[in-house]
């Protein structure tokens, strides 16, 4: 289906307000709205947060919006979906276009394959009416109007799941040009490895810190020097769950984390600076975007995360204001107890980049094997 012809349908319907998260297999529709001069959109923090932005707006309006997200979010949003939008409680509708990751019949990353099978009877449990684009060729703007019309008259969210490759652009753009690739998070992970070395345990959040931590260590043969955990799901927890290991393990622990993982859970920062751990670093690299998924903006270009840290109760947080300065200043470890360190970088990184080979299941009976 063609997404001009999509935003066709929502224009006539009154859709105008878009909320959610960004997703590699909507990355075109979310290009396209910011090119639409009559549309809202938000990026917000978590799918939760989209939810409930869309009830807030249709409050303040009475006019229906759309909510887009991988269904990896699903679990995000499940809370407010069912305690809130629900016909049984508010009676909110809301117009969501997921991306579906693992799909059955598709070859996906280990992480996509137990979401994208009980996706679509997630959505039947919860009472959500959805219909499927399968078909890049076929149009289904009949079928999608029919869908936003019981919608608004049956008043509950419902959903349009949308398959790899079956959302896509009339006239692609090609007007882009490519411009030469800046790996500055690569570097700075690189440097990180050279000062912390094989005597930490370092655990790296879902997207490309993980693919880029994972590549340094295959390149340089360190596999069996270097521990190394990746949170290949699960956007916005590596830090809980380094900050769990951290609190029944004397181990030096290093986080790698992104602005965009941090936004989505934030809250964490508050409980791990109350454990009072030792020898734990957080280092967030910081590039204003979802860059994995297509590079949409986050807010965090616009807020100093170091400082935020420092707030929370960490002992100490230093902000970098960019990847050479980092290169060039940093050369020692942080203090022996809960540290924050924010890398403002340029977003980039190299087309041809590794992922993991091991299965996720592998690398934790690795590490367990390791550590025990």
């Amino acid at each position: 289906m063609y997404i001009e012809a999509l935003f066709r349908l929502l224009k006539e319907k009154g859709i105008n307000s878009f909320y959610g998260v960004p997703d590699s297999l909507l990355k075109d529709f979310n290009s396209h709205i910011d090119s639409q001069k009559h549309c809202t959109n938000v990026i917000t923090a978590n799918e939760g947060n989209a939810i409930g932005f869309a009830i807030g707006s249709y409050l303040a309006t009475e006019e229906i919006s759309c909510v887009y997200l991988q269904n990896s979010g699903l679990g995000n949003a499940v809370n407010p979906l069912l305690s809130l939008a629900d016909e049984q409680v508010m009676g909110i509708p809301m117009l969501m276009i997921i991306g579906w990751r693992g799909h059955p019949d598709e070859v996906d990353e280990p992480q996509h394959k137990k979401q994208g099978a009980i996706t679509e009877n997630l959505l039947k449990i919860m009472g959500i009416d959805y219909l499927i684009i399968d078909d890049a060729n076929l149009e289904y703007t009949k079928d999608i109007e029919c869908l936003i019309d019981n919608m608004r008259e049956s008043h509950r969210p419902s959903a349009v799941l949308v398959k790899k490759g079956c959302l896509t652009l009339d006239k692609p753009d090609v007007s882009k040009k490519s411009s030469p690739i800046k790996k500055e998070r690569e570097a700075c992970i690189e440097r990180i490895l050279e000062v912390f070395g094989d005597s930490s345990i370092y655990f790296a959040t879902t997207g490309y810190p993980s693919r880029e931590l994972y590549e340094i260590i295959q390149r340089n043969k360190l596999s069996k020097k270097i521990l190394s955990f990746y949170c290949v799901g699960g956007m916005g927890h590596v830090s809980s769950i380094a900050a769990g290991f951290s609190s029944k393990n004397n181990m030096s622990v290093v986080c790698l984390d992104g602005d965009g993982s941090l936004l989505m859970h934030m809250g964490s920062l508050g409980v791990i600076s109350s454990l009072n751990l030792s020898n734990f670093t957080h280092i967030v690299f910081n590039n204003g975007c979802h860059e994995s998924v297509g590079g949409q903006p986050t807010v965090a270009k616009n807020l100093n995360l170091s400082k935020i840290a420092l707030d929370c109760g960490y002992d100490s947080s230093k902000r970098f204001n960019s990847c050479e300065t980092f290169l060039t200043d940093y050369n020692f470890k942080s203090p022996s107890k809960t540290s924050f360190i924010e890398i403002v970088i340029n977003k980039g990184t190299k087309d041809d980049l590794l992922r993991p080979k091991e299965k996720p299941k592998s690398n934790i009976n690795y590490l367990l094997k390791k550590l025990h």
